[in-house]
């Protein structure tokens, strides 16, 4: 923060910061706008295209996907 005469103002400087983060409150520590579908609800209004559509994956990735014994990450296989 900086007074009229362009010094900084040492009080401002340390007090405004910390007052705006109380009134924020806590912050996730990653936050990247919401779940999938409430990005996907957003979509058309923020970027003005529609949501993208699910994605479908073709039989033998997801056999190759069920075969592997510790899957890195977390795998939901949804067959429709």
């Amino acid at each position: 923060m900086m007074n009229s005469d362009h010094t900084v103002d040492e009080k401002k400087t340390k007090t405004v910061p910390a007052k705006m983060a109380m009134r924020r409150g806590k912050v996730k520590m990653f936050d990247r706008g919401g779940d999938i579908t409430e990005l996907k609800k957003r979509c058309k209004k923020g970027i003005g295209l529609d949501a993208p559509r699910q994605p479908e994956f073709q039989a033998r990735v997801l056999n190759l996907l069920e075969e592997q014994r510790k899957p890195k990450g977390r795998i939901k296989i949804v067959r429709g």
